[in-house]
This record gives C-alpha cells, structure tokens and sequence, in this order.
C-alpha cells in the first residue's frame, strides 16, 4: 500500500484532517451510533448515554517562534509554518559550499536530473551556498549493483545526489548503506516523481538545498530560544 502514492495521498487527506473536519466526522459518528437501536440498547444496558455534542476546551495560542537568518527576522504565515520562499533571497547563517560532488541517475531521468541541478545552483547561491558543476554518472538502469557501482568511483566526494525511479525500501536502504557505513560519504536521495511537476521544481530544489547544507554541517537558519535562569549568569 504504501508504494501507491495516490493511495497514500488520499488516506494522508483523511487521517490528517483539520479541526473542522474532524469535529464533523465525530458527530456524524454519533449520529450514526445515535440512530442505531441496538447500539443503543447496549449502551443503555450498560447505562450510558451520548451527549449530542463535543465538549469544547479553551485551547492554548502559542506565540510564533522567531526565525532568524542573515542577521534578520524572517516573517511567515503562522498557518502553513513555511518560510522556504523567504529565505531564498536571504543567505544561510553558515552555508557550506559544493565543491567536490556527484549526481547519480538512470539515464531516461537525464533531463530530470539537469534541471534539478540547474535549480538547486539558481536557489544555492542568494543563500551562500557556492555550488559547482558535479560529476554526472548516468546509469542504463536503475538496480542497486549499477548504484553501487558508480558510487565506488566517487571517494572523497563531499556529498552524493541520487535520483531514484521509485520508493523501494531495499533499494534505499542499500544505497544509504554504502556511502554512509562503507564510504563514509553524505548522500541526498530524489524520487523522480518528485521532479514531475515543473511548478514546484524551484520549492523542490529549495528543500533539497536546506537538507544538502544541514548534511555537510552548514546552519540555515536558528530560533530565537531565550535562556532562561541560572543559565543567564553562567
């Protein structure tokens, strides 16, 4: 199931509902149990009863964080909590450049993988983050000993970029394996589907860009955490 992206998409629609939705779906439930007379012998057997609506409970608003980079404060929309377009134009508090890397794809991604790329190099560089040409290994399939294969040719590489056709887990967990434990390489996995939507390659290659930075030991962004006592005197 979990292999069915849109599936998942739909059940993610459910189980993730909002507040609104989710107080709908109880009270159809309970009108449901409500208009069901042998729920309700049972329940009046064992002497309960329904209330015809929820409880409702003051909930607490907790003050939006403080994001800080460049030296600034990055303004968001508390409702969706993503600041990836504002921080586009502004550079990381430690960006890591890309020097010495390597893009691994099956080559019937090839141009998937260039503008991938291209967008990652666009996004890079306002947020500090130099990054160079890498060397491109393109693969004729897509099975782990091909993967493998290409990575042995990339020692000392800083960071390994991977384009993967699917979400297949032995696969994943193979290739993480072998630059991680082996080679003792970082590496930055992409499903190709990811990259379908040509609308959201900038957003995508964003992502990609904060991730590759935290891996390398770079510092996007921090929060504004005020210390609190005995640890202001210190």
């Amino acid at each position: 199931m979990k292999s069915d992206f849109n599936m998942m998409k739909d059940l993610s629609k459910y189980m993730r509902m909002g507040p609104d939705k989710r107080v709908e779906a109880l009270q159809r439930f309970n009108q449901d149990l409500s208009s069901n007379a042998k729920v309700m012998q049972e329940m009046e057997h064992w002497g309960l009863n329904l209330s015809p609506s929820l409880i409702r409970i003051q909930g607490r608003i907790l003050p939006e964080e403080q994001i800080l980079q460049d030296g600034r404060s990055i303004c968001y929309n508390q409702q969706t909590s993503d600041w990836s377009k504002e921080l586009r134009s502004l550079k990381f508090n430690l960006p890591v450049g890309l020097d010495n890397w390597a893009v691994v794809f099956p080559l019937k991604f090839a141009t998937d993988a260039r503008e991938l790329l291209s967008s990652v190099q666009r996004v890079g560089a306002p947020m500090g983050m130099m990054i160079k040409n890498p060397a491109m290994f393109g693969l004729q399939g897509d099975s782990v000993h091909e993967y493998i294969g290409v990575f042995n040719q990339c020692v000392g590489k800083q960071l390994v970029l991977i384009l993967l056709s699917n979400n297949r887990a032995d696969r994943y967990n193979a290739v993480k394996r072998h630059l991680s434990i082996k080679m003792g390489i970082a590496s930055q996995c992409i499903l190709s589907r990811t990259l379908l939507k040509k609308q959201r390659l900038m957003s995508v290659a964003t992502k990609v860009a904060i991730q590759i930075n935290c891996k390398l030991g770079g510092e996007p962004w921090n929060i504004a955490i005020p210390l609190k006592e005995p640890y202001q005197k210190a």
